[in-house]
């Protein structure tokens, strides 16, 4: 069996690269202030972004509840040039406090959901939605 190698996790994850994501996410998408704003409120000031990007998830899929497209639209076309773009940190962001909240394919509002994401974010949730044992549920 061969070993992988061991990164220190300093390489490949900084709090203050999720601090910064955050905030251009924030400046980008300014819907998304008031969030931000409580946030920091319940945080002491701090940001701490995997909480954070749990928070934005129901923001995003009460924006699709709404029929609120044109946010939800927006929000999408950044978080996937984000993931694109972005550092691994940020990627695993996005999997692990965004994509994972959303509903999972037989949930509510799972279609409307996926048909707002963009192509990236899209076939990243295909991909984790595949991890689920076969007949199971998330939480199961």
């Amino acid at each position: 069996m061969s070993q992988v190698p061991c990164v220190p996790q300093a390489q490949w994850m900084s709090r203050d690269e999720g601090t910064t994501f955050c905030q251009r996410l924030v400046e980008s998408i300014p819907a998304l202030t008031p969030i931000l704003a409580e946030h920091r409120s319940d945080n002491f000031g701090e940001i701490l972004p995997h909480a954070l990007m749990s928070d934005v998830s129901r923001w995003y899929l009460a924006r699709v509840r709404q029929r609120d497209f044109a946010d939800a639209g927006e929000f999408a076309t950044y978080l996937d040039a984000e993931y694109v773009n972005g550092s691994a940190y940020v990627r695993d962001l996005l999997a692990v406090s965004f994509i994972e909240n959303l509903p999972w394919e037989h949930e509510e509002n799972a279609l409307a959901v996926r048909s707002t994401l963009g192509p990236v974010l899209q076939a990243r949730q295909r991909e984790m939605w595949s991890w689920r044992p076969s007949g199971g549920t998330r939480g199961a």
